[in-house]
């Protein structure tokens, strides 16, 4: 006997919550905006667009290498190399930062084999 909540039930008020809380924001933002009389649409700084378009390119990057190479072998890089480019600089941290959701990700998937789900 299953409880809770039908899935296809539960995802549908999930999304209508998510797009009840963007509305309010968005309401919010707007009165905010003209309470301040700024303008509704301004371009940021063509210096700062490095920095917004960084974190799309790192992604889409490792998205390509994912395409030939398994996810477990490119899981520490991604890991790692994202955290030094944060600034850390400890060894130690970027090392177990990349290695152990790299070792829990391969335990999943081991054990989702094993149980036949993969």
């Amino acid at each position: 006997m299953a409880f809770g909540m039908h899935p296809q039930r539960l995802a549908t008020l999930g999304a209508w919550v998510m797009l009840l809380c963007a509305a309010t924001l968005a309401v919010a933002s707007f009165i905010q905006l003209k309470k301040q009389r700024a303008s509704l649409f301004q371009l940021p700084p063509l210096t700062d667009a490095w920095h917004q378009t960084w974190p799309f390119l790192y992604v889409l990057f490792f998205i390509l290498l994912a395409t030939f190479l398994p996810l477990t072998w490119l899981a520490p890089f991604i890991l790692g190399t994202l955290v030094a480019l944060l600034g850390e600089r400890r060894w130690y941290v970027v090392l177990l930062t990349a290695a152990i959701p790299t070792t829990a990700l391969y335990v999943l998937t081991v054990h989702l084999m094993r149980i036949g789900v993969v």
